[in-house]
């Protein structure tokens, strides 16, 4: 059933060019240091910057959600902060953007967007002093604090990645196992949480766009050595197909979970990222999957997850979906509007939330 709220997403999209371009003479007015965050062109920067934001706006108001509006707020507020940008340049931005919409929409519309203009202005507030540029202070959903310290397998791990030397990497993993750490703990012990906090680093531009590659380069490595220790499933156990869905192009999430999956003899097919959702059915149909993973990590993401269950369920009347991914942290309850049948929340839950479908 759509969303009640679907016309006003609907406008919201449609006219994000040009209430963008408006927003951002007024910010220019309001706050002319705001040109100072690009020197290069600062005007288109803006612009693309406030469509974005309302493209995720739009998402949030299609799914009822302020919270996923204000995920994606708080995601750039943390970015401007550790570039040490001003986080009330964003302020400013998001007012002049509701200054537009206010202009231009109806009093209705007016009244059903306030809820998520102030939701995301009490977020801004609830960090601290929201003109304060530098380090932020709290914590966002899904990116770790600097005091979640890796453990040392995993710190050495991550090391070693970053010093170029990744022969010593994968080393430590083995060591790892040899010394009684089991495939599923090297995953959720080691793996992940150095993508989190590389991922992390990255978004605080701690480290560039080859360091974040040098890492996830032996990670993926690692991943493939790893499947190949464990043993082929059973003919009768269960299929589970993977993705990532369209317009998503990470697929690490949905591949080590695929190989927790396989950790624990379940025969895995992973068909990687941007999988457009006739080609997930298919896949679904060719193999006669019991169970299809959607991995979502943006939230603009989350309006291709329908057409993707619905063309599954064109497909098979018995196929279970799973949906998991970053995009549904601030708003954990989203996944029951999606018509799947199982959310799991970490990679650690995947499996047993899965068999939980089955029993």
């Amino acid at each position: 059933m759509p969303s009640p709220s679907l016309p006003v997403a609907t406008l919201l999209e449609q006219g994000a060019s040009g209430y963008a371009a408006y927003a951002v003479q007024q910010l220019f007015e309001a706050r002319p240091e705001a040109r100072d965050c690009y020197p290069r062109g600062p005007f288109e920067a803006w612009k693309s910057k406030l469509s974005a934001k309302l493209a995720e706006l739009a998402v949030a108001v299609e799914f009822e959600s302020p919270q996923l509006f204000v995920s994606t707020v708080s995601w750039s507020r943390d970015a401007f902060r550790s570039r040490g940008v001003s986080s009330r340049d964003l302020e400013v931005a998001l007012q002049s953007l509701q200054g537009v919409l206010q202009d231009e929409m109806t009093e209705s519309t007016r009244t059903a967007l306030a809820p998520y203009f102030e939701a995301a202005y009490r977020a801004l507030e609830s960090r601290g002093n929201a003109g304060a540029a530098g380090p932020e202070n709290g914590r966002r959903e899904g990116v770790p604090a600097e005091d979640d310290e890796l453990n040392p397998t995993a710190l050495v791990f991550l090391e070693a990645c970053l010093a170029g030397e990744p022969d010593r990497a994968r080393a430590l993993v083995w060591q790892a196992l040899d010394n009684d750490m089991t495939l599923s703990q090297v995953v959720l012990e080691v793996l992940i949480p150095v993508q989190r906090e590389i991922g992390r680093l990255w978004h605080r531009a701690e480290v560039g766009v080859h360091e974040e590659r040098l890492v996830s380069t032996v990670t993926e490595e690692v991943m493939v050595l790893l499947r190949s220790r464990v043993e082929p499933p059973e003919s009768s156990a269960r299929t589970v197909v993977g993705a990532a869905v369209q317009g998503n192009n990470h697929d690490f999430g949905v591949r080590s979970v695929l190989d927790l999956f396989a950790f624990s003899g379940w025969k895995t097919f992973n068909m990687g990222a941007n999988l457009p959702p006739e080609s997930m059915a298919a896949t679904v149909l060719d193999l006669e999957a019991d169970l299809a993973l959607i991995s979502v990590t943006l939230v603009t993401q989350l309006r291709t997850v329908r057409p993707t269950v619905d063309a599954i369920r064109r497909a098979s009347d018995q196929v279970r979906i799973m949906v998991g991914g970053r995009a549904f942290q601030s708003a954990p309850d989203l996944w029951s509007k999606l018509g799947v049948d199982g959310y799991a929340s970490s990679a650690e839950e995947a499996v047993q939330v899965a068999d939980g479908l089955f029993r």
